[in-house]
């Protein structure tokens, strides 16, 4: 690409000179598609990087296609400086409907005759880089890198280096860091607490030491494949009179049965079955029969009032199978009695235990004196005052024939708390 300088460029940055003024400014570029002017950009950026050499930058982000095949600096007092061109007028940058133009170009000038190169007197602007701006950028310290807060400067891979220096640390016992991998040597040593075991080495090691340990195993001797297995089955097997092992806790109602010999008893279940059988120094028995005084029956009993217990069979076993008479067992269900009559004792009376009996009035007699009258008629007959007839006596009493009373809560024991 060949650089024409023109002369009026030159001139104009004499006459500043001339004038006591600091020089021209290369200001703007114009863009040509051939003989027609395509429109005039800003320059943001122009540099002398060296006596007869300039750099220039130019950015078009605006909508629109088109391809340049000139292009015209001009100065700041809008006279053209110099022409960059292909000796064959070909393209020299094209730009796509939405994509930005970035123009940057050296302006090499010639020493040719009538071309000057004011390279001092030309005023050069150099803009910040930004985000959306090429530009020039002053190398941040060491301290502006480490306060992260600087987005005017620029991070070297020194400056770089030392900041993330600073992120890698060793991992402790307190604080999560890098960490190195222990050797094999260093894993059998067992004496550094700075490297990690993997589970190769933990693999090797183990094996190390299961190949000369013994079945015996002790505190100061290893043991052997067979005493770990060993060692781990007694830890997983069932607990014996026999044997160590494991127990499962008792539920209440495995508590309450008393024929559970494979579970453990924790101290609130142990409490609650002393509980039972020392309930005011007294034991009960399962289908037990007691009085309360009170409207609730207390835990581990049933008040006899003619319910049903659903499921009774299986969540009360000890009193379906107890024989007594005052429940009835229907299925899975227990029907209970009500008891809402005397209680007589069996004595030598043989009657059943939990037999029923209807009211009854035992068979007696009672004594009356009975008044008789005739009446004479004729000295041959005798007639009565009346006739004989029957007749009842007035009533008198309650709704039941009953002894004098006080009410209880009548109870049958379960023996399931």
């Amino acid at each position: 690409m060949s650089l024409t300088i023109h002369q009026s460029g030159i001139d104009a940055a004499i006459s500043a000179q001339a004038s006591g003024f600091s020089g021209a400014q290369l200001q703007w570029v114009d863009l040509y598609n051939g003989a027609s002017k395509i429109k005039r950009l800003p320059l943001n950026g122009v540099q002398v990087i060296e006596p007869g050499r300039i750099y220039v930058v130019a950015t078009d982000s605006e909508p629109g296609a088109y391809d340049v095949t000139r292009m015209e600096f001009i100065t700041s007092t809008d006279q053209p400086f110099a022409t960059a061109q292909h000796d064959d007028g070909t393209i020299i940058q094209s730009k796509g409907e939405s994509a930005t133009l970035m123009l940057a170009h050296q302006l090499n000038i010639s020493s040719a005759p009538g071309a000057i190169a004011p390279s001092g007197d030309v005023s050069l602007y150099a803009p910040q880089a930004t985000e959306e701006m090429l530009g020039t950028a002053e190398i941040a310290t060491q301290p502006e890198v480490d306060a992260g807060n600087d987005h005017t400067r620029m991070v070297t891979p020194k400056t770089l280096k030392s900041r993330l220096a600073s992120f890698v640390r060793s991992a402790s016992e307190t604080a999560t860091g890098f960490i190195e991998l222990a050797t094999q040597g260093e894993v059998d040593s067992g004496s550094d607490h700075s490297r990690a075991v993997t589970p190769k080495t933990l693999k090797t090691w183990l094996e190390k030491r299961l190949s000369s340990a013994t079945a015996s195993a002790s505190i100061t001797t290893p043991a052997n494949s067979a005493a770990v297995k060993a060692t781990m089955e007694a830890g997983t097997r069932e607990a014996t009179e026999a044997q160590r092992g494991q127990l499962e806790i008792a539920t209440q109602s495995e508590a309450a049965s008393k024929s559970n010999h494979t579970r453990a008893l924790t101290p609130k279940r142990l409490w609650e079955i002393l509980a039972q059988f020392a309930t005011r120094g007294e034991a009960h028995f399962v289908g037990q029969i007691v009085y309360s005084s009170k409207e609730t029956p207390e835990p581990g009993f049933f008040a006899l009032d003619g319910s049903t217990i659903p499921n009774g069979v299986i969540d009360y076993p000890e009193l379906a199978s107890s024989g007594s008479r005052w429940i009835t067992v229907s299925g899975n269900n227990i029907v209970l009695k009500d008891a809402v009559d005397f209680i007589r004792g069996q004595g030598s009376s043989g009657r059943a235990v939990g037999a029923y009996q209807t009211d009854e009035l035992k068979s007696h007699t009672h004594s009356t004196d009975l008044k008789r009258g005739y009446l004479q008629s004729n000295a041959n007959q005798n007639t009565p005052e009346g006739t004989w007839g029957s007749g009842v006596t007035g009533a008198t009493g309650g709704s039941e024939t009953r002894p004098k009373s006080l009410t209880a809560l009548v109870c049958i024991y379960h023996g399931v708390i």
